[in-house]
């Protein structure tokens, strides 16, 4: 089992169809690759641990992708 971890922000300016547009985007990438085992998006959560003040961007959200293998990673990776 692999995980793969991204944080991120949308950008502030990103109208609500293009919000939409990007949700439908990443449902559809959830189909389309089967090497995809699981997927959880979310609010990342501050805590107050140290290693979070070496951050120089504070990005909101977080997506965690299960995969079998590096196989099914590398696959997701070069997805169009």
């Amino acid at each position: 089992m692999l995980f793969h971890v991204v944080l991120f922000r949308p950008r502030p300016d990103l109208l609500p169809a293009a919000r939409f547009d990007l949700v439908r985007s990443l449902e559809e990438t959830l189909r389309s690759v089967p090497s995809i085992r699981r997927f959880q998006l979310g609010r990342r959560v501050r805590h107050g641990a140290g290693y979070e003040a070496q951050m120089s961007e504070d990005l909101s959200l977080a997506a965690i992708i299960e995969f079998d293998d590096l196989a099914g990673l590398r696959e997701y990776l070069e997805h169009p």
